[in-house]
């Protein structure tokens, strides 16, 4: 028996195929491969892999830049050698400095548009962002090292917390009671009451928050407690 206002997992109307879950066959790809960032296809840098980023380390190339975009310095706590600290979110306007000003601002002589950048940062969202800039800049070697100092520190940081492509689940009024049992086909039916949201919608796990739709009140109602003449 399925109570009013509880949701239960065994109907089919509770979830949603999964293939038509938004950007499904995308999720073992990296976040800018992703098809809903196809507009940035056509800016995606080359990769770099962490022997690439060993043997730099091992043996520095003159012509060879590690930049590292890291954003915020209490979380960063280990310096790759050879490697020069610029802020992903002030590459665009360092790039437009000229190279006394770079240098005054920064310590370090600014790359010249020829040689090869590679860019590293937490999980290498960050550094691919900063690589757009650098090839909008007519850089021509642009490389990302795709999973950053995660991987060679051991750490576990993020460069941006607040990107998340996951949706919460939905706490509201959800529809159980909108469910009609057509009497020719004995089929459920479920009429959408809500949310009206194309990103919910389409949601894998459409089940809305259990604890927050917890009934509130035992099943004799809200006076159960008080004496049988005040009810």
């Amino acid at each position: 028996m399925m109570l009013d206002g509880e949701v239960n997992p065994r109907e089919w109307f509770n979830w949603h195929p999964r293939e038509f879950l938004p950007y499904h066959y995308d999720k073992h790809k990296f976040v800018y491969e992703r098809s809903h960032w196809a507009h940035v296809h056509h800016l995606l840098c080359h990769q770099v892999e962490r022997k690439d980023i060993d043997r730099l380390v091992a043996c520095p190339e003159p012509t060879t830049w590690l930049l590292d975009v890291r954003l915020e310095p209490r979380k960063m706590h280990r310096w790759v050698p050879h490697s020069h600290w610029l802020p992903r979110d002030e590459v665009e306007y360092a790039l437009q400095l000229t190279d006394a000003e770079f240098f005054e601002m920064y310590g370090f002589r600014k790359p010249p548009v020829t040689e090869d950048i590679v860019l590293l940062s937490h999980d290498g969202t960050a550094s691919e962002e900063a690589g757009w800039e650098f090839k909008k800049q007519y850089y021509t070697h642009v490389y990302n090292f795709r999973a950053g100092t995660n991987d060679l520190f051991h750490e576990s940081y993020v460069d941006f917390p607040a990107m998340n492509h996951e949706l919460r689940p939905w706490k509201g009024p959800y529809p159980s009671n909108h469910v009609y049992v057509d009497s020719f086909s004995k089929r459920k039916v479920l009429t959408r009451s809500g949310p009206f949201d194309r990103q919910y919608e389409f949601q894998e796990f459409a089940l809305p928050d259990l604890e927050a739709e917890k009934a509130r009140h035992p099943e004799d109602g809200p006076r159960s407690h008080m004496p049988w003449g005040l009810q």
